[in-house]
């Protein structure tokens, strides 16, 4: 008997619709030699960013499950180092998007005053 593990699930799911989506999005532009417009760039990051705050909130779950006694197949470093994974790369897509989409329009609005 093969057990799949509610975090496996959930994080397969999330990343299978996420690639899905950002993917074939940036391989058609990529064919077309078009450059993918502002709103679905967003939108990427976006999923990505969605995506890394799911893998944290399945990691603190699996692990506050596992501290409490319930039966867990993973071991612990495996859960934390899952969590300093998910989390270094949510403070990145989040500085990303950060950088990427709201500093050009505060300096644009520094340069009109």
């Amino acid at each position: 008997t093969v057990r799949v593990l509610p975090e496996t699930l959930s994080t397969v799911s999330t990343k299978g619709f996420h690639h899905s989506v950002c993917y074939s999005i940036l391989d058609q532009s990529n064919a077309k030699k078009v450059r993918v417009s502002k709103s679905i760039a967003v939108l990427i990051t976006s999923l990505q960013t969605l995506q890394m705050a799911v893998g944290m909130v399945v990691g603190f779950y699996a692990l506050s499950m596992k501290l409490s006694g319930v039966d867990c197949d993973v071991p612990v470093p495996n859960l934390l180092w899952s969590l300093a994974m998910y989390s270094s790369y949510f403070a990145l897509f989040v500085n990303f998007f950060r950088k990427s989409y709201f500093r050009r329009e505060e300096r644009r609005g520094l340069k009109h005053q």
